[in-house]
């Protein structure tokens, strides 16, 4: 999942690869002057206390989102699986036929 776990490579992993970045939206409060780390030159906040924390909260909230989609993919697959055995085809087949 993650290969460098700097908390740069980590944010930009989370804001910038499709397996991560529409699970989540973030946004800053800009109507209550709160848009100093909103726009493009986001790399120049790196190491500021408070965009520092804004990162590792992203990260923290994006590892939670996507081992909530994984067990939730593995949930779907045992019960798609619990519902083959319970049904094989050739009984079904059978039923139908008499």
């Amino acid at each position: 999942m993650f290969y460098k776990t700097g908390l740069g490579d980590l944010y930009e992993k989370c804001t910038k690869e499709d397996k991560f970045k529409n699970n989540l939206k973030f946004t800053f409060d800009l109507k209550n002057g709160f848009g100093n780390y909103d726009g493009t030159e986001l790399l120049s906040h790196y190491h500021e206390a408070a965009y520092d924390a804004y990162m590792t909260g992203v990260v923290f909230a994006n590892c939670i989102k996507f081992k909530e989609i994984d067990e939730a993919k593995q949930i779907v697959v045992q019960v798609a699986k619990a519902n083959q055995q319970r049904v094989k085809p050739v009984e079904l087949k059978d039923a139908i036929a008499s």
